[in-house]
């Protein structure tokens, strides 16, 4: 389960700046669906890396993105963002920190911590970069906050704040090997199946059985196609019936869908609720990961043993054909 840790540190009193003309924005596009389009996240975001040189474990880091996603996407997206830390007990090497510039804490929304991670973790394994770093997030060409990807016992090693200071300067923040920055705007197709109302689901037992079928996929095919997937569907509120969807990832050719594809739609609770689906994103690739093995599956989910909902996520091109089964309890 996630644990979140208290923050013992004030954010950094950085002055707000625009994007540097001598920074070129780079299209991180990477998914799409099949009919009509939209932006998630807008162009008026981005990202902007400060690296430092120690290595963070990429397996702790994968969890850990994908866990903090999954607890933002169970809230509500357009609050702010309280000062908060996120790390999972049996990934704890990597923390991951949220924090408001000094005096813009109230436009630090989740939903910018939500495209902040998504963006952070598509660089770090586009530049094959797992190293202590800060992400300073930008609305309108002004940051509005910065997320730290650290290890538990390096806190004292970045910027005066770490060492007790409730202010920093922009030579102590921005030391350090610098990145660019990053335009993340994501154009996407959307079809949507469906207008449905409910009441919220109760607490109930959810079980997510996986089927290996045949074909192979890497671990960042996995953890980047369900975190850019889990990202996108988080403007949903957790009790909002899911429309079935289907996504592909430009970059990796693989392909997610969700919906009622065998699993015929309910008309009565328990029905397929997006709190259950980001649920299962956040399981899948963790599930391949206890089975050491990352390949094309489809998914199938449970709400007190009866079936509400089913999807896959495959390479594109693959072919079917049953290979094994895992199933697990989700708590």
């Amino acid at each position: 389960m996630l644990c979140t840790l208290p923050l013992l540190i004030y954010a950094s009193a950085v002055d707000v700046t625009e994007i540097p003309p001598s920074t070129v924005p780079v299209d991180s596009s990477s998914l799409q669906t099949t009919n009509g389009s939209f932006q998630s996240p807008p162009k008026q975001f981005a990202v902007k890396p400060e690296y430092r040189s120690r290595s963070i474990p990429v397996t702790d880091t994968l969890i850990n993105t994908i866990s903090a996603l999954l607890e933002l996407s169970l809230q509500d997206v357009k609050d702010v963002m309280p000062p908060t830390t996120f790390t999972t007990p049996d990934h704890s090497n990597v923390c991951i920190r949220f924090l408001a510039l000094a005096g813009k804490e109230r436009w630090y929304k989740k939903q910018y911590a939500i495209w902040g991670l998504s963006g952070a973790i598509t660089v770090m394994v586009e530049e094959k970069k797992f190293v202590q770093s800060q992400w300073y997030l930008y609305w309108n060409l002004e940051r509005v906050g910065i997320i730290w990807y650290k290890l538990q016992d390096g806190y004292a090693l970045d910027t005066e704040a770490e060492a007790g200071s409730t202010t920093a300067t922009n030579e102590s923040i921005l030391a350090g090997n610098s990145g660019r920055i990053r335009d993340l705007n994501i154009t996407r197709g959307l079809a949507q199946v469906g207008d449905h109302n409910s009441d919220p689901p109760s607490e109930v037992n959810l079980t997510i059985t996986l089927e290996f079928t045949r074909g192979s996929l890497t671990i960042f095919d996995v953890f980047l196609t369900t975190i850019h997937v889990l990202s996108d569907e988080a403007v949903h509120d957790p009790n909002e019936i899911v429309q079935p969807l289907s996504y592909m990832d430009l970059q990796n050719n693989v392909i997610v869908k969700f919906g009622n594809n065998k699993v015929p739609a309910r008309t009565t609770d328990p029905k397929f609720y997006y709190g259950y689906l980001f649920r299962t994103l956040w399981q899948i690739p963790q599930i391949m990961l206890d089975e050491r093995k990352f390949g094309n599956a489809e998914f199938r989910l449970e709400v007190d043993d009866i079936p509400v909902g089913d999807g896959s996520i495959k390479k594109r091109g693959a072919g079917g054909g049953s290979a094994s089964l895992a199933a697990v309890e989700v708590a």
